[in-house]
């Protein structure tokens, strides 16, 4: 049997099923808790548990274009239930609970997370069909994607990503971090995406190009006081070693930073400006006959 792929849609509903609280509070098709993605089964399919076929959870993911992310989406969820068994209201806290700020890491794709946004009523007429009045809770989640933003050397991202890495292992960094799962961020291992807001031409030399790139580091943790408490770090850290050394060796200097505590993490807490060099030239060795020349090409 060939294995399914972890996709964003099968993360999400893992995390829901692994949720002792709503499992155990939804009805069973084929033994397991009837979490289903877009539409359950007809209520007379054999899978179902005679006994307990409500409440069932049906959702939907779906992402559009945005320019600075890539995609961006909603994700909606149906707590459907029957006149017997809990209600929407008693699953429907623990649903919001178990999904907003995870961030889900799908095997092809970027990360994304989902941050609650509303939760109106729904009622289904009677159905004769199947006997049963139906009635529920519809949750809608905004979601956010987080692309790597790495690109080809010099990179001022993917230099950053590997500093935060290795100066601060237990954070885990998108970009770096590329274990399929769902990870649940904490006060002790909050999760940090870097984004490249702008890159400027600083000054231009014979054989180097100098840049200047501000790049905008949004932490995500529980609390506020926890996304202060690792900004305020990650800040002294950066501020403490003056650079960044990319990934080619060369350093990238610090040349300002500031951040803004009460910002939110979507839009990103700190934001820093570094200088760093591009070579514009390629000098190489030719040898004509016994003649060696120095050649010089722009790349």
């Amino acid at each position: 049997m060939t294995k399914k792929a972890l996709t964003k849609e099968a993360l999400i509903k893992l995390k829901l099923i692994n949720d002792e609280s709503i499992a155990k509070a939804l009805g069973r098709y084929n033994k397991e808790p009837a979490v289903f993605l877009q539409q359950a089964p007809p209520d007379k399919d054999n899978g179902w548990d005679k006994e307990r076929q409500y409440p069932r959870i049906e959702f939907n993911l779906s992402t559009a274009y945005a320019p600075e992310r890539e995609q961006s989406g909603s994700l909606s969820i149906d707590i459907v239930c029957s006149q017997i068994g809990p209600t929407p209201e008693e699953i429907e806290p623990l649903v919001r609970q178990s999904l907003t700020g995870v961030f889900y890491f799908p095997e092809e794709g970027y990360p994304i997370n989902l941050i609650w946004k509303n939760t109106v009523a729904f009622n289904d007429n009677h159905d004769e069909a199947i006997g049963t009045m139906r009635y529920g809770l519809s949750l809608t989640f905004d979601v956010n994607t987080f692309p790597s933003m790495q690109i080809a050397e010099p990179d001022p991202v993917a230099a950053l990503n590997n500093f935060l890495d290795t100066a601060m292992p237990d954070i885990v960094v998108i970009g770096i971090h590329n274990e399929v799962g769902y990870v649940i961020p904490t006060r002790e291992k909050p999760v940090v995406w870097v984004r490249r807001i702008s890159t400027s031409m600083d000054r231009e030399t014979y054989a180097c190009e100098w840049l200047v790139s501000r790049l905008a580091v949004h932490v995500f943790a529980p609390k506020i006081v926890d996304r202060q408490l690792w900004i305020d770090q990650i800040q002294r850290f950066i501020d403490l070693k003056g650079e960044v050394t990319m990934l080619d060796g060369s350093p990238m200097l610090v040349e300002s930073d500031d951040w803004n505590f009460a910002a939110d993490e979507i839009n990103g807490q700190l934001q820093i400006s570094f200088s760093y060099g591009r070579l514009k030239k390629v000098f190489y060795v030719e040898t004509l006959g016994h003649v060696k020349q120095e050649v010089i090409e722009n790349e």
